[in-house]
């Protein structure tokens, strides 16, 4: 791993700095923000306030600067094709005519406005939300009414997505971000192509037991998510967001609470991973990031609102066929493995060895279970709601 020094990183606010100050979006300064790990992402003070994108009268004075490299932003030697700044343009065009969600308790639920891009350079000027932090962040600070509401809007927002996206009006999009190959080989590669080497270096006991079932799960998904052709694989493939967790949901200042919800919107940001896949792979990566907070307590992001948020979800997201209830509950154990590769490797683990242990059994039962479609085993766990047709 070879992170950028503070001098490359110097560079690059300063490159973009330039770049910015000759288009309508030039800026006196760029802040840096934390949180993401693939590109460079700032905040910027507009030299001059832009009335073109004036919200609720005020002028705009910030903008999201968002830079994409050949490499990632955390990591030099892992390279990254920067096409996919190319694609979450497509992409956030087409959502800006996706109405916005809104909720029976009045939240709103939108994607934020992308006001310019370059090709060129692979800089975005994107809408910013003052004030907002992540749902991840903030979960526990939610009163439990408010965390329910969120997560039934979540699930209403992603389900209203997934079937706009599968509108026969979409086919052009459809054909679009079919074309996002390096996307969708990076997602193939830190979710099914990852696992089963995780559980050999880090629990070969429990990949022992099942080591046949989970080689049949791997050869066949990672197969079918990098098929070329896609067009008659079911109901159940539509564009999907890609990377749908809880640290790609904005919530804004102040902090939803069940008294002023109807005055809050959420945002969903990072399209870049959009992709014409399977939808169990939204449904199974939030199911399972909601849930690794609830199987690591001694997590600082452990949270005991994790389970009434998860149950929320699903159902806001509504009933799922058969057979999209058992991949989500694959692709959410698959996730959860995934949790010892979602940090930096040279450091040592947060959470005692106990832990781990016991979330690896839970998210290759997970896998195991759904492989070999076991309703009656799934209607006795916490996705029971998954598998509940009305």
């Amino acid at each position: 791993m070879a992170p950028i020094s503070q001098i490359e990183k110097d560079a690059i606010a300063d490159q973009t700095l330039k770049f910015l100050s000759k288009t309508p979006y030039a800026c006196s300064t760029l802040t840096p923000l934390s949180g993401g790990t693939t590109n460079f992402v700032y905040r910027g003070s507009l030299a001059s306030p832009s009335p073109a994108h004036a919200k609720h009268g005020s002028l705009v004075t910030t903008v999201i600067i968002k830079r994409a490299t050949d490499f990632v932003s955390a990591n030099q030697d892992f390279k990254l094709d920067p096409s996919r700044s190319a694609f979450e343009e497509v992409m956030l065009n087409a959502v800006d005519g996706f109405p916005p969600i809104t909720t029976l308790d009045g939240l709103v639920i939108k994607a934020p406005k992308l006001y310019f891009f370059d090709r060129e350079t692979n800089t975005q000027v994107l809408e910013d939300i003052p004030g907002s932090t992540d749902l991840l962040k903030l979960l526990n600070t939610l009163s439990f009414p408010a965390a329910s509401s969120i997560g039934r809007a979540l699930g209403s927002w992603l389900k209203a997505f997934h079937d706009w996206t599968s509108e026969p009006e979409q086919t052009a999009l459809r054909t679009e971000l079919a074309k996002n190959k390096s996307m969708q080989e990076l997602k193939s590669k830190i979710t099914y192509e990852m696992f089963i080497p995780v559980l050999e270096r880090n629990f070969p006991e429990i990949l022992e037991r099942h080591q046949e079932i989970l080689e049949e799960v791997r050869a066949a998904v990672a197969e079918e998510l990098t098929r070329e052709d896609k067009t008659d694989l079911g109901e159940s493939w539509s564009i999907v967001h890609g990377d749908f967790w809880m640290g790609n949901v904005l919530l804004p200042d102040p902090t939803p609470t069940s008294d002023n919800l109807p005055n809050s919107t959420l945002y969903i940001i990072d399209f870049e991973f959009a992709q014409l896949s399977h939808r169990s792979l939204d449904l199974g990566q939030i199911v399972g990031d909601i849930y690794e907070r609830d199987l690591l307590p001694s997590s600082p992001r452990a949270s005991p609102l994790s389970l009434p948020l998860l149950q929320a979800f699903i159902a806001g997201y509504g009933p799922l066929s058969e057979d999209l209830a058992y991949r989500t509950a694959i692709h959410a154990g698959i996730h959860l493995i995934g949790v010892l590769t979602r940090r930096d490797p040279s450091t040592a683990w947060l959470w005692p060895r106990e832990e781990v242990e016991g979330l690896m059994s839970v998210a290759v039962c997970w896998i195991v279970k759904g492989w070999q479609r076991d309703g009656g085993w799934f209607g006795d766990s916490v996705l029971a709601r998954l598998f509940i047709r009305t």
